[in-house]
């Protein structure tokens, strides 16, 4: 969480007063910066750009939610994880790094440790004792989330690949 849930701290110039000093709880993602910058400066958004604009919540529109999910994948073990306004479906493989030292500190041991891990939490129940511990959600939450998160995951597979090949370069 503590890599996930980082503010977005923006100070709008003075023609945009509507929100100065306000926090909005929506959610947004760093692929939302630049659609938003655009917006904000009249520029219209490129084709392709997967970011939504954040303009109308700085205009003074904070019931707007432009996004239904945010995502985050990992970076040393195989994973993702994808939020709503409420639960987080984290579904990972940290036994799957490429250190074996950083496994056996997770770990405690030197056994291969390659079992998906999957788990709903509410974000707003998960305290800094961390969500492990708490009861699992509920299945349609669990379920409605998991094809979010897989959808995601494909589409950004499929774009990897497709920069790889362009570039003549391998996996």
């Amino acid at each position: 969480d503590v890599d996930r849930r980082v503010p977005l701290i923006v100070l709008p110039a003075a023609s945009i007063q509507a929100l100065r000093g306000q926090v909005v709880g929506s959610l947004a993602s760093t692929v939302d910066v630049a659609p938003t910058l655009l917006d904000l400066h009249g520029l219209g958004e490129p084709t392709g750009m997967h970011g939504v604009s954040l303009a109308r919540i700085l205009r003074g529109d904070p019931e707007y939610r432009p996004r239904r999910y945010a995502y985050a994948s990992c970076g040393l073990q195989e994973g993702w994880a994808v939020f709503d306004e409420r639960w987080c479906l984290e579904r990972v493989q940290p036994g799957l790094v490429l250190d074996p030292m950083l496994s056996e500190s997770w770990y405690g041991d030197e056994a291969r440790h390659d079992e998906l891990r999957e788990v709903l939490h509410d974000r707003g129940e998960a305290g800094s004792l961390g969500h492990l511990r708490l009861p699992p959600g509920p299945q349609e939450v669990r379920a409605r989330l998991r094809r979010a998160g897989e959808d995601w995951y494909e589409q950004v597979e499929a774009q990897r690949l497709s920069v790889q090949s362009a570039e003549g370069g391998g996996a």
